[in-house]
Parts: C-alpha cells; structure tokens; sequence
C-alpha cells in the first residue's frame, strides 16, 4: 500500500514531498501510542503459590 499510495501522491502532485511528511506524522504518532501504553509483563514465579516445581 505503500509504494501504491507514494506513487499516487506523486502522479497527481509531482513531488514525493506530501508522501514523506505522511509517512513521518503516521511514525510519530505510531511511537507516541506506543510510549503512552502501559502495559507491564506478569509478574514473575512468585504469583504461581508454588505451582512450578522449584529445582533441587
């Protein structure tokens, strides 16, 4: 989809320039979203009361 829409935007406007600056808003956006998850991994074999054998 890429490629398509950079070769669409460059047909209808002669330049590449709009592609660029849309696929570098989309980036920032994209790891803006990222860094405000919070998601945290489970904790560790604490949790499991001793349902994973431990080794002697």
């Amino acid at each position: 989809m890429g490629a398509w829409g950079g070769g669409l935007i460059y047909e209808k406007l002669g330049s590449y320039d709009v592609a660029w600056k849309s696929a570098v808003i989309i980036g920032l956006l994209a790891g803006s979203m990222q860094m405000l998850m919070n998601v945290r991994p489970p904790k560790a074999r604490e949790d499991l009361g001793g349902a994973v054998p431990s080794a002697v």
